[in-house]
């Protein structure tokens, strides 16, 4: 937890933990990032920077920790800007009585912490609290369509809900800077984030045992988490594990390989909403994506021209598509281009300005 002294303006709470290397960090540190672009002061910051406790009453011992910790920094008139979270409205109801405004930034359906949390399923009105979350919110900012979908069937008015784009930070700019317009020698692909069972590292760790996979591509992974010990056991030299870095370290691995791998399994909380900032940060270096096809990841890939879809827990599939990327050098260096044409759009501090405009209403507004 952390504070900036003097008047608080604009309070950041993140109740997930955003230890380095996570999606949940790389999002608070974005979403400074943008506040500051724009010239709006934090005034405090709540969050968590350690991996959540193994037992559960560590961690529920933590969430009102937090809770309390909100409470207190925050004023009268603040703007509270927190990342939605299943548990998000056992405090911000409280936050509303004491006259703080509530701006959510909505990144997921909160299916994923009953993934991780199978004890949350078992506490009634679980499910009931995360709607209330997302209702009593003065403005909430959502990613795609399903999830302004989901945050209007919670009862959220249609005029407080606002699109923003994902960001990424600008180490992975200036490591495509850095690396040209060539890769590296040593050729490789990149597995990076976390390593939990759903984002499909068991899949690439197969693709890379097969006669398919391209011939001297040699796998980097960089990350930590549930699956490490899949990485642990690995005697060959084609698989090289880095363990967890942090984002300046990460990026010119990225930038300097021939392709990354997003596997992810189409669990209830990917499916439709996820998007994934490693997709984004491989775009910003520069590097073609190789992802699996659920519906979300489909959308982006799309969209964007920067990658090639597979079917999901398909090694065979993942190791042809990885050979025909390395084999085919007018496709690698065609998604190579789009993924350069699209980046600058990227960039934390340009898509931050309609977060800004809201957070300035609101605090108008109370004083």
């Amino acid at each position: 937890m952390a504070g900036v002294s003097g008047a608080a303006r604009v309070v950041l709470f993140w109740l997930e933990p955003v230890p380095p290397g996570t999606a949940a960090r790389t999002h608070f540190d974005g979403s400074r990032a943008r506040l500051r672009a724009e010239g709006e002061q934090v005034g405090a910051e709540v969050y968590a920077d350690t991996p959540s406790p193994r037992s559960k009453f560590a961690r529920a011992a933590r969430v009102l920790r937090l809770f309390a910790a909100v409470i207190r920094v925050s004023r009268p008139g603040d703007v509270v800007v927190c990342r939605f979270h299943v548990l998000v409205g056992l405090v911000t109801w409280l936050l509303r009585l004491r006259g703080r405004k509530i701006v959510l930034l909505v990144q997921g359906n909160g299916e994923a912490a009953f993934e991780s949390n199978r004890w949350l399923r078992r506490i009634p009105g679980t499910r009931a609290v995360l709607r209330l979350g997302l209702r009593q919110a003065d403005a909430a900012f959502v990613i795609n369509e399903p999830l302004r979908e989901l945050v209007r069937s919670a009862g959220l008015p249609d005029d407080k809900i606002h699109a923003i784009s994902q960001g990424v930070a600008a180490v992975f700019f200036e490591a495509r800077a850095a690396q040209g317009a060539g890769e590296d020698s040593d050729r490789y692909a990149v597995f990076f984030g976390n390593l939990a069972p759903w984002q499909g590292l068991e899949t690439v760790l197969r693709a890379t045992e097969l006669p398919s996979w391209p011939q001297g591509l040699r796998l980097v992974v960089v990350g930590d988490g549930a699956q490490a010990s899949m990485l642990a056991t690995r005697s060959d030299s084609l698989v090289d594990w880095r363990g967890a870095l942090p984002p300046e370290q990460l990026a010119p691995i990225v930038a300097g390989a021939m392709m990354t791998f997003c596997p992810k399994r189409a669990t209830a909380s990917m499916a439709e909403v996820t998007a994934p900032f490693k997709i984004l940060e491989s775009v910003a270096a520069g590097v073609p994506v190789i992802a699996t096809d659920i519906p979300a990841q489909r959308r982006m890939l799309s969209a964007g021209g920067y990658g090639v879809v597979v079917p999901i827990d398909d090694p065979d599939a993942l190791a042809k598509a990885a050979r025909r990327l390395v084999q085919d050098d007018d496709l690698r260096y065609q998604l190579r281009d789009a993924c350069d044409r699209i980046a600058p759009s990227l960039a934390w501090e340009v898509t931050g300005a309609g977060l800004v405009a809201v957070v300035r209403g609101l605090r108008e507004l109370a004083s």
